[in-house]
């Protein structure tokens, strides 16, 4: 070889595949006239090899940090100088390799239809025009059709559509925007919609398919949609009666909000306030649901988003949803996930139709399989602090991009993070990395167990993981997750390590402000429960310490939940056992006959025989208790007659939040003292000051005063709360004050808590890349299972 002839070997490590990687190498090789060879790897990274000018492989390697493709993220460049006895004529993209390293690349998540794409579609395109699956190398699906790696065409779900001639033609050139785009199809080759009635049969399978779907959902239809990477149901917003027989085929969602579907920015603002940040959000390529405020006239029924003062929004993301939208003259439709309570999403053709054609009245569905089920994402951003939004569920669009943690950690070690039985995940540590999967949902049978296995096989196959050096798993003994790690740590001989719900809290926030292990803080765990050490369920925690162990330094009172869960339901059970000390039981008996029948199902008979369980100190002190700030909220809300019955997760907190928001009137100069009640190296913080107000105001109850009482509610907790957490770490000279749990999505609660640790000169830590929620735990698991091990 030439001594003018350099051979250099450049392993590159980041998001590498699916993004035009290879392409774009192609072309700065073949413009450096530079020889050689691309090619994907086992580990989801690619490799490089040039031979040329030692000039113009630096200028390559310098183009390639400098102007990567549009989506890659290249976190690692390995340049390997050698001399090879082999010369190369040319520059070619060459067969994938199965070989892995010992590092951790990944694939990109779905990408939303780019704006190329989506204007081929509407054109006159001979093979394109109104062609819904319309993709190129810089979108289209990623995470939810890929089967394994390396990231080829016949390790996805395309393999079942094999290209056209003039497919495969654009695939091969180098300077077509699908040059080696794995999801390249057409009208010729690819997948195709069809839509059915109840009884499976095809109605309709012509280009007119998307008009006549926006004119079945404008005349009141419901409409299942298989999409990308599940299935949306869809319907009119403007029709209350459609609307109230969707949330009564859906079980479980009476009030729940539905999130919809606009096909412009324009269209979203006659019904709700844009911020700067949200309007990005909606535009990124991740297409995330956004929570944005309503509009004092909000044009939509009410039955899209009831006793809320926002409403989730999202803009089209895939190619038909374009197409439906355009024939939508209403400012948008509801698209909510085709799944009953509790159960994983249908994404199978049979499947939807079978288990949904009791309320649905026609499905489009097409022909291509989804591998991986993968819900929407969906983020609030904070007035307060938009910079910072927050995940309420990290799915579609993020994963299975990764968090990274302190470049301390062991990178040696690799970790599974179980996740919590509610809004539950999994998350992986390797690396340095932890990979969070999408939204599973509630673990409570063996259908969302199998979604969870299926969702864990997959990230182990992505990551090169065959075994485990932890699992972290909730403290919780009965979690389906649990039991199931338990017969993988027999399997593989691993360390099984139980992991407190709070202390995963507490520990995902420390790993998303990438604190290091030595490093320790005040931690405000806040939600609605989690299984505590004592047997209790906790949810009011002041916690202190660090990844490897906390001390519990403060919490509210131990409140009865009289009947177990279904305190959590009905408040005024809750009611009954917090004012069994405030007032007698023929004062609390009155009250509640001047409710609606509804707070008892079984009215008169089950008010008096939970009256007399919540005065009877016997049967109170064998009943489980909580600990929990959600509890306190429900209990508000109750009393303020907002909710009577909890039909989802967090409502009557949601909707106090919601009804406080009704005003900016400042209640600083009103709010109730609360007291802390130190016991030994714990504290306790006294509710009842609370409880007594809205008692002495629950005949007075105006929208006005019902407002008013929200805000000095939720304003004096946080703040209580928040100057307790500054007098421990001062005490203990702690620079970090922490919120987290499903607390941190009230903005009124993080504002005021936020606001006064800053105002003391500490350091106030929130999430930025990881769920505050039980969408978090995982993560929080395996950074706790990894300090663990690691000491």
């Amino acid at each position: 070889m030439s001594s003018n002839i350099f051979s250099c070997k450049v392993q590159c490590l980041g998001i590498v595949q699916g993004v035009g990687f290879r392409p774009l190498v192609f072309n700065y090789a073949i413009k450096r006239g530079l020889n050689g060879t691309v090619r994907n790897m086992g580990d989801a990274g690619v490799e490089i090899v040039l031979q040329g000018s030692k000039e113009n492989i630096e200028l390559f390697i310098h183009n390639l940090r400098d102007k990567p493709p549009l989506l890659a993220r290249i976190e690692e460049l390995k340049i390997e100088w050698f001399n090879s006895k082999e010369i190369f004529s040319n520059f070619s993209i060459i067969k994938s390799s199965e070989t892995r390293s010992n590092k951790a690349s990944y694939i990109p998540p779905d990408i939303a239809m780019c704006d190329l794409c989506v204007e081929e579609m509407f054109s006159n395109h001979p093979r394109r025009g109104n062609y819904p699956f319309t993709s190129c190398v810089d979108c289209g699906p990623r995470y939810t059709v890929i089967e394994r790696l390396p990231y080829d065409r016949h390790t996805t779900t395309m393999i079942d559509f094999p290209f056209c001639p003039e497919c495969l033609e654009e695939y091969q050139k180098p300077s077509n925007r699908r040059f080696h785009a794995q999801a390249t199809c057409c009208n010729l080759c690819g997948p195709h919609y069809q839509l059915y009635n109840k009884k499976g049969k095809i109605v309709e399978t012509s280009d007119n398919l998307p008009e006549v779907v926006s004119n079945l959902i404008k005349e009141g239809s419901i409409i299942a949609i298989k999409g990308i990477g599940g299935t949306h149901i869809a319907a009119s917003v403007m029709e209350s009666k459609a609307i109230l027989r969707l949330r009564e085929g859906k079980r479980g969602r009476k009030y729940k909000p539905f999130a919809v579907m606009s096909r412009s920015l324009e269209k979203i603002r006659t019904f709700a306030q844009i911020t700067e940040k949200e309007e990005e959000l909606l535009n990124s390529f991740r297409r995330p649901i956004v929570l944005l405020r309503k509009k004092e006239s909000f044009p939509l029924s009410k039955w899209v988003a009831p006793g809320l003062h926002n409403v989730g929004v999202m803009l089209p993301y895939s190619g038909l949803h374009y197409q439906i939208l355009d024939h939508i003259n209403e400012p948008a439709i509801i698209m909510t996930s085709a799944n009953p309570s509790n159960f994983p999403m249908f994404i199978e053709n049979d499947a939807i139709i079978s288990h949904l054609k009791d309320f649905v009245d026609y499905f489009v569905l097409h022909d291509r399989r989804i591998f991986q089920r993968a819900d929407d994402t969906v983020i609030r951003s904070h007035d307060f602090n938009p910079s910072s939004p927050r995940f309420i569920r990290r799915s579609r669009g993020y994963t299975p991009e990764p968090i990274f943690t302190h470049e301390g950690m062991n990178k040696e070690l690799e970790v599974l993070g179980t996740g919590a039985e509610m809004h539950a995940t999994l998350a992986m540590l390797k690396d340095n990395k932890i990979f969070q999967s999408q939204h599973i949902g509630n673990i409570y049978n063996l259908e969302s167990l199998g979604f969870w296995d299926e969702t864990r096989k997959h990230f182990e196959q992505l990551l090169g993981i065959t075994a485990y050096d932890a699992i972290g798993h909730d403290l919780h003994p009965n979690f389906l997750t649990t039991r199931r790690v338990q017969e993988m740590a027999e399997e593989q001989s691993t360390s099984l390590i139980s992991v407190q719900h709070h202390h995963a809290h507490m520990a995902s926030l420390m790993l998303d402000n990438r604190l290091s292990l030595e490093e320790r803080g005040v931690f405000l765990t806040l939600d609605g429960l989690g299984y505590g050490e004592d047997g209790d369920f906790w949810g009011g925690e002041i916690l202190v310490g660090g990844y490897d162990g906390f001390k519990r330094r403060g919490h509210l009172p131990r409140l009865p939940l009289i009947g177990g869960d279904q305190a959590t339901r009905y408040p005024a059970r809750l009611v009954a056992a917090a004012f069994n000390e405030i007032v007698d039981q023929e004062e609390l008996s009155d009250y509640f006959d001047t409710l609606d029948n509804s707070i008892f199902p079984h009215e008169k008979m089950e008010k008096e025989l939970i009256l007399r369980q919540a005065y009877d100190n016997s049967f109170l002190n064998k009943t489980a208790k909580s600990t929990s700030l959600g509890r306190v909220l429900d209990i508000s809300s109750f009393l303020l007659r907002i909710t009577s019955e909890r039909t989802y997760e967090g409502e009557p907190a949601i909707r106090l939040e919601s009804i406080a928001h009704r005003s900016e009137e400042s209640v600083k100069n009103q709010l109730i003292a609360l007291e802390w009640n130190d016991l030994s190296k714990t504290s306790i913080l006294d509710p009842k000051p609370i409880y007594c107000k809205l008692w002495d105001e629950r005949n007075n109850l105006t929208p006005k005063k019902q407002t008013h009482l929200a805000q000095i509610i939720q304003q004096s907790l946080a703040l209580a709360y928040a100057k307790k957490a500054v007098e421990i770490a001062q005490n203990e000279e702690l620079k970090y004050i922490g919120l987290t749990g499903g607390v941190a999505y009230n903005s009124i609660i993080t504002k005021t808590i936020k606001c006064h640790v800053e105002k003391e000169g500490m350091n106030f830590l929130e999430h930025n890349n990881i769920p505050p929620g039980d969408g978090g735990i995982a993560s929080g698991q395996a950074i706790v299972a990894s300090a663990k091990i690691n000491k």
